[in-house]
């Protein structure tokens, strides 16, 4: 079995985003699909050093088209925000057991000379499955042929990898639904599974446990050696739609 997922790369994203990677054997940034305004495409949370979450954003020129695609949205560099973003993670994560590590891999991410967004989430991400161990093979939807049809694409890049089977975030289920997307994977001789993932804690020295936040926070609290180990401890076997419960409908 040859498994693919697709998603779009997000910034500094959650622990279940590198889950997701780390599952498959062939994983595809889907880097030409619209910007979304507001969304975890630009920006991602750490927890501050107050122990509350704190939101990171980056700015973004608009061109004034619509359709914008990541990978042609240019970052506004004319703001601060990299030097922004390398000391406040700095600060944030000062006195936890590995912060000084983190907020250097990050300070690496942050300095990359790229100047627009897919690029930059993109290498981020990267870095860190070089970092912690994480050795799927990675592309690039763009450098595909591309389908109109969101569904028929998926099943495009399934042929593209040599993959028989399609690993989905939940997130996704919806729009897979609406398009019917069970079947016509069937029909190409498809598997279509959905991931599942129960966030795992971890010491963040103290206060509330705060989840989902970006993968930064894991990797100053646990380390770049402990870190998959961590996010693999999350993971619960993935499912055929055909075995979805209302509960997973609700995650």
């Amino acid at each position: 079995m040859t498994t693919l997922a697709v998603m779009q790369p997000t910034y500094m994203p959650w622990m279940g985003y590198f889950d997701l990677i780390d599952q498959v054997d062939t994983f595809i940034f889907l880097d030409d699909v619209q910007l979304a305004r507001q969304s975890w495409q630009t920006r991602n949370k750490i927890r501050g050093s107050d122990g509350k979450e704190l939101m990171l954003s980056i700015p973004v020129r608009h061109s004034g088209e619509l359709d914008q695609a990541l990978n042609t949205v240019q970052v506004n560099d004319h703001q601060p925000w990299r030097k922004k973003h390398g000391r406040t993670i700095q600060q944030a994560y000062a006195r936890a057991p590995h912060g000084a590590a983190a907020s250097d891999l990050w300070q690496k991410v942050l300095e990359n000379s790229e100047d627009k967004l897919g690029a930059i989430t993109q290498n981020a991400i990267t870095t860190i499955c070089d970092e912690i161990g994480i050795s799927t093979d990675l592309h690039t939807a763009s450098d595909f042929a591309r389908h109109t049809d969101r569904t028929g694409r998926l099943i495009a890049l399934c042929s593209d990898a040599g993959a028989d089977t399609y690993l989905s975030p939940l997130g996704a289920l919806d729009y897979l639904r609406e398009d019917n997307a069970e079947q016509r994977f069937a029909d190409a001789g498809l598997t279509l599974k959905f991931q599942t993932y129960e966030h795992p804690n971890y010491d963040q020295d103290s206060g509330e446990f705060l989840s989902h936040l970006g993968i930064v926070d894991l990797l100053a609290f646990c380390g770049l050696a402990d870190s998959l180990t961590t996010v693999r401890a999350g993971r619960r076997p993935s499912i055929p739609t055909a075995e979805l419960t209302e509960d997973d409908h609700a995650r």
